[in-house]
């Protein structure tokens, strides 16, 4: 009871917060490159020469006479056959327009976190004072101890102390 009346208190507080915070960035990039080709119409023709044998020539025409094919799909198509008449071997071609398209696309993700952390610290010193019921008790008990003294110096309380003693 006495050591908690008297001396001084140090009250350390520390107070800790922390934050923490995490951010999430997403880029998405993409590029495109297109090509178009236009679409394409050829003839080719090949004269075939006279061999001077009309026998011969003839034998020649009706052979070739009989190659007459062709072929479509889309826009895409072939013709060959034999003219007689201008004795040629023609090839009609008709190929479609075509595009090329080249496309690229990435993607990244970056998270970045942090953390935040706030540190707050008290220091409080409390002086305690000797309670007044204790200088009350003090007093009664070295009452007579100081009147004694003081009856040194000065004669009237000793006077005074004399009378009480009676």
């Amino acid at each position: 009871m006495m050591a908690s009346c008297l001396g001084t208190k140090k009250v350390l507080e520390t107070k800790a917060i922390s934050k923490e915070k995490e951010k999430t960035e997403s880029v998405s990039d993409s590029t495109s490159h297109v090509t178009i080709n236009k679409a394409i119409d050829d003839k080719i023709a090949t004269k075939i020469p006279e061999t001077g044998d009309t026998a011969m020539d003839e034998r020649i025409d009706e052979i070739l006479a009989k190659i007459n094919t062709s072929k479509s799909s889309g826009g895409n198509a072939y013709k060959l056959y034999y003219d007689k008449k201008t004795r040629e071997l023609v090839a009609e071609l008709k190929i479609g327009a075509t595009k090329d398209s080249i496309s690229t696309a990435s993607n990244s993700l970056k998270v970045e976190k942090t953390t935040e952390e706030l540190i707050t610290e008290y220091s409080e010193t409390i002086k305690n004072m000797i309670p007044w019921w204790l200088y009350v008790v003090a007093a009664f008990f070295l009452l007579p101890h100081v009147v004694k003294v003081l009856g040194i110096f000065n004669p009237v309380v000793g006077l005074v102390r004399n009378r009480f003693k009676k």
